[in-house]
């Protein structure tokens, strides 16, 4: 991971990047940015919305500056399992550098095997696991609270996009009386109550004209137990393929983009032949979009 994000820091810096300079967005904005998807191996809906204020930074059109903002908003998110309701704030100083803060009350309804906890890391949360703990009626509806601190590095060179996307997540939720680890949905991993877990996504993109964007993804996912010999990584790479209809910047509805992202498990204690086969891939669609819903003069 850490070699991933140094190589996309020397790109960023050494990199001319070739484009025309456009207008910058207003000085005060109402911005919302919604992701819709669906998932298998593991099955998943979920969307996430985030809407808030964001304050244009700098005066400048240039690529590099013009779109640097801070923010704050509200960030909610509705899953069948679960909601989530909070608060997160941004800060883009530059184009190639995104950092945010996000703080959500979580709640758990009992339903779609979840939640379930373990006393240690090494409990069978594999599919087979979870449906053999529903059926035994072990679905805990509970709450708690996470956080998501992340860091996104971005360039572009011509066509060419390389991006990672880090997140370190904390998260406390209320668990069955000796129960140390949970596991969570999202990331598909138990993680350690009170504890950290991270994600990594690392993007080498191709942007064939104004609509297709074609590349691939790896991803990294890991949680830091108080044994690190319970810790086991997973790793997933595989084809990335989107078509955005259009970009109409200040529009209320903007960027409307279809996605499917596809991996195979290089790395994971059950998604590699444990309990699923390694041939079975990772299968994602999201439809994804974003907007203005105050765009005064600049």
């Amino acid at each position: 991971m850490l070699r991933n994000v140094v190589l996309i820091l020397v790109v960023c810096l050494a990199a001319e990047v070739a484009l025309a300079d456009k207008a910058p967005p207003p000085r005060h904005r109402i911005f919302y940015k919604n992701v819709f998807a669906g998932r298998l191996n593991p099955l998943g809906l979920q969307d996430e919305l985030k809407i808030g204020y964001r304050y244009r930074l700098y005066d400048s059109s240039g690529i590099l500056w013009r779109d640097s903002h801070a923010g704050i908003g509200l960030a909610p998110t509705l899953n069948p399992a679960f909601g989530l309701i909070g608060l997160y704030a941004e800060l883009q100083p530059i184009a190639l550098l995104q950092l945010s803060a996000t703080a959500q009350y979580a709640m758990f309804f009992g339903s779609m095997e979840h939640l379930q906890s373990f006393p240690t890391p090494q409990g069978d949360w594999s599919d087979s696991g979870l449906d053999e703990l529903a059926e035994a009626d072990t679905n805990q509806a509970t709450t708690g609270w996470h956080v998501t601190l992340q860091a996104q590095l971005r360039a572009k060179v011509k066509n060419v996009v390389v991006r990672s996307t880090l997140k370190v997540k904390w998260a406390d939720m209320d668990l069955r009386d000796g129960d140390t680890v949970w596991y969570d949905p999202t990331p598909d991993i138990v993680r350690p109550n009170g504890g950290w877990m991270l994600t990594n996504d690392a993007d080498l993109l191709v942007l064939l004209g104004e609509h297709w964007i074609v590349g691939a993804r790896h991803n990294l996912t890991h949680a830091f137990y108080d044994d690190d010999s319970d810790s086991t990584p997973h790793h997933r790479v595989g084809p990335f393929l989107a078509y955005r209809f259009y970009d109409r910047p200040g529009d209320s509805f903007n960027r409307p983009t279809l996605a499917l992202l596809t991996g195979w498990y290089l790395q994971h204690r059950f998604r590699a032949g444990a309990d699923v086969s390694q041939a079975i891939p990772y299968l994602a669609l999201a439809f994804a979009f974003e907007g203005d819903l105050l765009d005064p003069a600049p």
